[in-house]
This record gives structure tokens, sequence and C-alpha cells, in this order.
């Protein structure tokens, strides 16, 4: 189906097409390249191709044969160091560009996720800090109770750290000041412009090149985009998404650009996040909506009802995470005067609560509009069912088999029809260990699965078959 024109309003069309996106990110990790073959995704490929070569897409798999969608292309062209954002933490990012570009040139950026080590440690990284610029150093921000427990060397390093970019509108005041991010999505997303791996370009005549890292840094690789649009244009469209971590980083980044950081160029944003880890507190979420909707910008937050990423970081509210706590207390002291029971019962309630005493916010929630995918758990059934393509279970054994339609081409136009959405083991050597199968309900296939499952795809592909 045909993309839709890019506006404000979710399309679940739109929504799959751009997973495929933030699925190639999350793909674009030499350790899942098989021996010999290239790691890199190649931009000058046709962009109707899979920037993949045949044997690295069946080690890559996903329910899309070719899971690069058709008519987006490397944003810039060229070679691909001109299009990928690398840092020493590990984070990766793609810029891809539609090539039937419309009048305002249409752009997609993708956060990839969680890969390796210190990733891992960026997701757990879990301290709310401002959603303003941090510019004398993390000590700052950092509630003393941690920062006590970290070593001398450890608070000199985060003590040379600036955070310059906000992620919320300063001009509400309010908000502004209340709105704290998710630590380690920020670090992941601001290393991007400071703390920089240096890219090789692979060239078959002169060998290997270097990409200077101002021209690699996510800030430079938007400004060059703007900066040769040609044309007088001044405006770009611009897709943010992402894939767990990646969905965290894509929430920051998408508030960061909905602020224009770049004076004399306006970005239409409308982010899309696929099993987003909270990447705040309610002033951030309230703060994102608010300024969305005055810019008239979309931003939309797939969640998988059994996937486990969506709930975390744990949310533990306080009284002092209330705008007016009294009025609570009011309604409670009405309350207590009813009866010797309710006295009773309310009192315990404000024993626990007051009990609890944390160091820093942890009132984490979602950003952007939810759209809740209706997960299916795994079934012990025999044979097994269409139920069974959610979960994929271990059985017991160490390793096993991905499924079949995962890895098979399928109908050989790059799309696995539905009846072919099974558990079937394939006799490939291509297999998973117990981590993947508890993780099953968070992987992208399975939300591509689910989009197009749900109702609001459905319609449109009855609309569209009907057309």
């Amino acid at each position: 189906m045909t993309l839709p024109v890019f506006g404000p309003s979710y399309n679940a069309v739109e929504a799959l097409e751009i997973l495929q996106i933030a699925a190639a990110a999350d793909t674009f990790v030499p350790l899942n390249t098989p021996t010999g073959q290239s790691s890199l995704l190649d931009p000058t490929l046709s962009a109707s191709g899979a920037p993949f070569d045949q044997s690295t897409e069946q080690d890559i798999p996903s329910i899309f044969y070719q899971r690069w969608p058709g008519d987006w292309q490397a944003a810039g062209g060229g070679q691909w160091g001109n299009w990928i954002v690398d840092t020493r933490l590990g984070n990766q990012a793609l810029l891809a560009g539609l090539a039937s570009q419309t009048e305002i040139p249409t752009y997609c950026l993708a956060f990839r996720g969680t890969m390796d080590f210190l990733n891992a440690i960026e997701d757990f990284a879990a301290l709310p800090v401002t959603a303003l610029p941090i510019l004398d150093g993390l000590q700052t921000v950092i509630p003393a109770a941690i920062w006590n427990l970290l070593s001398a060397d450890v608070q000199a390093l985060l003590n040379t750290i600036t955070l310059p970019k906000s992620y919320v509108d300063p001009a509400n005041t309010v908000l502004a000041q209340n709105a704290k991010v998710h630590l380690g999505f920020r670090l992941a997303l601001e290393a991007m412009d400071y703390l920089l791996a240096e890219l090789p370009i692979e060239d078959t005549t002169f060998g290997k090149l270097i990409v200077p890292i101002d021209r690699n840094s996510l800030s430079g690789r938007i400004r060059s985009i703007l900066l040769n649009l040609g044309g007088g244009k001044t405006e770009i469209n611009l897709y943010v998404t992402g894939h767990s971590l990646g969905a965290g980083m894509a929430a920051l980044a998408a508030a960061w650009l909905a602020t224009q950081p770049f004076p004399g160029y306006t970005i239409n944003v409308k982010c899309y996040s696929f099993a987003q880890p909270k990447p705040g507190n309610d002033y951030f979420s309230y703060a994102t909506n608010i300024l969305f909707q005055q810019k008239n910008f979309g931003f939309y937050t797939l969640l998988n009802s059994l996937d486990t990423v969506p709930q975390v970081p744990l949310t533990i509210q306080t009284s002092g995470d209330l705008n007016y706590w009294q009025g609570i207390e009011a309604i409670a002291t009405a309350a207590e005067q009813s009866s010797p029971t309710a006295q009773a019962i309310i009192g315990k309630v404000f024993d626990v609560i007051a009990s609890l005493n944390l160091p820093y916010n942890l009132n984490y929630m979602h950003a952007g509009t939810p759209i809740i995918l209706n997960g299916t758990p795994v079934t012990t059934a025999s044979p097994e069912t269409a139920a069974d393509i959610y979960t994929f279970p271990m059985n017991g054994a160490e390793t096993v088999g991905y499924p079949a339609y995962l890895v098979n081409q399928g109908s050989g136009n790059g799309f696995v029809p539905i009846g072919q959405w099974t558990n079937g083991v394939t006799q490939s050597a291509i297999t998973m260990n117990s981590t993947a199968s508890v993780l099953w309900q968070h992987m992208p296939w399975t939300y591509e699965q689910l989009i197009v499952l749900s109702p609001a795809y459905q319609l449109l592909a009855g609309e569209a078959a009907a057309s």
C-alpha cells in the first residue's frame, strides 16, 4: 500500500513502513553479520531493493524478506558514512530519504535499539534529570544519595559532561522546570554530537577513508540536509523512529527537534516509537504533547500489550509528585470523618505514602499518543495454531531454530503471507537462545505482525483492495 501524505494523523500503513526502517537500524551491526559478509548497508543500491545481500538477509530475520521499504534511500546519497551516525557508546542512527520527494522533502531518522553492554547500561541508568540544558556537569542533576556512591574518578568524569539540548519549550515555564527525562537515553542521544566514533568509508578505489567527526554528528548530518535543500527551500518533513532503546532516544529526539533547534529552517516532526520504555516523567509527557499539538505534529507510541520493556522504568509516585497534595489531604480528611473504618484504611494508605522517601522522582510515563497492539500469548496447542506465532517457546532447549517464516523468502515479492506465519522450525543453522525467546513479544518482527493484524491496518488494506 502507498505511503500516505505526511501529516499529524496516525496511519497503520505508514507505521508499518517506518517500523521497517527502525528494524533496519536495529540490524546495522557487525555482530549480526555472517563471516565474510559486509556489515554495511549499501546506500548505492536501488531504492526498490534491500540494502542487504541475500545471505545477510537470511541471518537477520524479519517477516519481510526485503525489510528495507521501497522508495527510501540513503539521505543525501553517496557513501554510507554520509548517513550513519555512530558513537563510542555503541549507539547508532541512520538517516534515510524518500527517493520520490514531494514538494517538501521527506526524511526518516531511525535510532538503533540495545545491542551491546554499553547500551544496556544506558537502559538501566534510569535517573530522571532535567529536560533543560545541563551545562555545569552531572553533579548538579544527580541526587546526592546516588552521587556519593560513585568513585572520585567517575564523579570527575561525569562532571566533564555537558548536555546542551533542550527537550521542552522553555516558554512553557512550569512544565519546562518540572520536566525530567531518562538520563541514560539522554546520554545516548547527546553522545551523537559529543562522543562520536570515526566512521570508515569503504571505497574500492582509495581504500578506507575516515569521515571527520564534525560531519558525522547527528546535528551535523541534519544541518547538512538542510543546507543542501537547494531551490530556496527551508522546510523538511522528518519521521523520527526507533525500537526499544531506540524508541526512548526517538522520543527525546522528536521533542528536541520539535523545539526547532536549527534557526532559519522548519522541521515538521512525526514520531513513531515502537516498544518505547518510558522516557521521562509526567511533566515531560505533558510538555511534549502540548508542543506537538501547538505545532500540529504527530507523535505515536506503539505498544504490544504483552511486551515487558514498555513497562520500565518502574513508576513510583509520592506525594511530592502531585501538583496540589493539599487537595488530596482535604478529600481524605472528609472521608475519614465518615466512619472509623474509613479513618483506619486511609490512615494506613497515608502511612505507606509517607514511607516512600525516594532519593529522586520515579514518576515515569510514556510520551506520545499510545497505540495499543493486542498481543497474543503462546499456547501449548497441538498442532500449533496461528495463536502460537507471537511467543516462541524454548521447550527446554538452550537454542532452537528461528521459525521458518522469519528466514524463508516467502512469496518472492518481499512479503510473507499471513498463511505462512507458523512456528514451523527451519532446518537451517540459524538459531536463537533463551534471551531472544523470552523477549519474543518485544521483537520488531512481532510488532510488524501485530500492526498488520490490527483493525486499523486491516481497514486500510480492505479499502485498498476494493479500490
